[in-house]
């Protein structure tokens, strides 16, 4: 019998043969493994957006300038202002949901492959995912 090398038994006589023989299943093993960052950098952009959109908003309904007579109005009174932050506001709320959605196909992913599932299910979110 062979040795136990980090936990994965290994033959008395290695061969450097890999564990996948088609090469377009090895490349995409291969670019399997960085679909986890692709989750979480999509994450953190999100994060970041509804941060800087948040205080965007938030300081343009607190800032006040160039009023009718004595008064000042709020910046957000400004129908340019408004044209500008708006569309982003509305992306924060689209990329949020899709952020979500991406991470939840992922873990799914993950699981599926853990069990050892193989199925046409499997190989759709790998696609998406990738």
């Amino acid at each position: 019998l062979g040795q136990w090398v980090c936990g994965v038994q290994s033959s008395e006589n290695p061969s450097r043969e890999p564990s996948q023989s088609d090469p377009s299943k090895r490349f995409g093993a291969a670019l399997g493994a960085l679909s986890g960052g692709r989750v979480n950098i999509t994450g953190m952009g999100v994060a970041n957006l509804k941060m800087a959109v948040s205080i965007a908003v938030r300081y343009s309904c607190v800032r006040r300038q160039f009023g009718p007579g004595e008064t000042e109005l709020p910046v957000i009174e400004y129908q340019m202002q408004r044209w500008r932050l708006l569309p982003l506001l509305a992306a924060c709320f689209v990329l949020h949901n899709f952020s979500k959605s991406f991470y939840q196909d992922f873990i799914q992913l993950r699981i599926n492959l853990m069990l050892g599932e193989k199925g046409e299910r499997n190989s759709e979110l790998g696609r998406e995912i990738h």
